[in-house]
């Protein structure tokens, strides 16, 4: 973090081994999908077919020891404290135990995507007109599993030790925790927690502290989180709050609540009711934001 030039940031510790792992899985991605349009182009013209196979092939086998070199790379540079969430990165909380099952599958579906462009350099006029659709398919699929792990287990963090996932850098945290996050939001209608508006302020407190990873009811939905964790018993609203106030303890992927007690209350609060009263929240891109209140003690 020191010093806070821009090249320090561009070239921390773990920029150049994945910018060599990146690229090299960009060049093969961009073969394989190569392979994939001779599936669709060369159906009359064999002889070309045969020749474009065996290039290409050619291009994603020459750029499997730079992949291979970067990703031995990037992960040895991969802080321990990051490393440790691997195991829900790829599988999630639910599921932990079948992480070395998934690595299993993901190492035989690599395998078999440069099995097939070995074969294409080997013997392209044998290989199977539908066997170019297989490569691409499977790189879509590493790739995008390699994009959420990688995400994931920078967290709490998006840059490490100077900003949370939720978008509030870590200095700013004693402050926001001391006089509220509602009073210093830039965007809410809403400065402080009151008898006549908690419903409204939990409301606006879990879309700014929360909203970067969690809906309400959609993709990392949040009444399912509760429910998995309280059931379909009444959740008591004392031991949703006392959660939300420690949840980065069980759980460290999770960045600490950033606001004050009363507002980890009205939070709590508001997340009780959606039990009863379902609510989706819109995007603000979509609905805009309102005009903030201004604040008086």
């Amino acid at each position: 973090l020191e010093p806070r030039f821009l090249w320090t940031g561009i070239l921390n510790p773990v920029s150049l081994p994945q910018l060599l792992f990146r690229t090299s899985m960009a060049m093969i991605a961009a073969g394989f999908f190569s392979l994939l349009l001779i599936y669709f182009f060369t159906r009359k013209n064999r002889d070309f077919r045969s020749v474009a196979i065996k290039r290409i092939s050619i291009w994603c086998l020459a750029w499997l020891p730079a992949g291979v070199v970067g990703a031995l790379w990037y992960r040895s540079v991969v802080p321990g404290w990051m490393a440790d969430h691997f195991p829900i990165a790829l599988t999630s909380q639910n599921f932990v135990q079948w992480e070395h099952t998934l690595l299993i599958i993901l190492a035989a579906m690599t395998a078999t995507a440069f099995a097939v462009a070995l074969w294409g350099t080997l013997a392209p006029r044998w290989l199977p007109r539908a066997a170019l659709l297989v490569p691409f398919v499977l790189a879509v699929v590493l790739m995008g599993y390699f994009e959420r792990t990688r995400e994931f287990i920078r967290k709490p963090y998006v840059i490490t030790d100077y900003m949370y996932a939720n978008g509030i850098r870590t200095d700013a945290y004693p402050l926001l925790q001391s006089e509220g996050l509602l009073r210093h939001a830039t965007f809410s209608p809403l400065r402080k927690v009151d008898g006549e508006n908690r419903m409204q302020a939990g409301r606006e407190v879990f879309r700014i502290a929360c909203t970067r990873c969690h809906t309400t009811d959609g993709m990392n939905g949040i009444v399912e989180k509760l429910r998995n964790l309280y059931g379909e018993r009444p959740w008591e609203r004392d031991v949703v709050k006392s959660f939300i106030q420690s949840m980065h303890n069980p759980r460290p992927f999770m960045p600490p609540f950033p606001g004050n007690d009363s507002e980890a209350g009205a939070l709590a609060d508001w997340l009780v009711s959606l039990q009863e009263y379902p609510e989706s929240l819109p995007g603000a891109q979509t609905v805009g934001v309102p005009e903030p209140a201004p604040y008086n003690d």
